[in-house]
């Protein structure tokens, strides 16, 4: 499990930063307001859903980090895969 936790927090890692390459790029004003609405949902979904499972995960806290995908997590990916 511990190895699982360690290659996430890696892949999250590169997702931060290929997203923050992405918001470097010049963006029209249309563009700029959908990018800013994924941002808020991204920031939801890695801070309230993902690491805080894995918290509960390394916490040895199973019954929260179960809690945390199905009231957090998967509300917080639908509306990011929305944007």
């Amino acid at each position: 499990t511990k190895d699982i936790l360690t290659r996430g927090e890696q892949f999250l890692e590169e997702s931060n930063k290929a997203w923050k390459v992405y918001q470097a790029l010049p963006q029209t004003p249309e563009e700029k307001l959908l990018s800013d609405d994924v941002e808020k949902k991204r920031s939801e979904y890695i801070s309230n859903g993902l690491q805080a499972m894995i918290k509960a995960v390394r916490d040895g806290n199973a019954q929260q980090a179960d809690a945390l995908v199905m009231a957090g997590i998967l509300p917080a990916s639908r509306a990011l895969e929305a944007s």
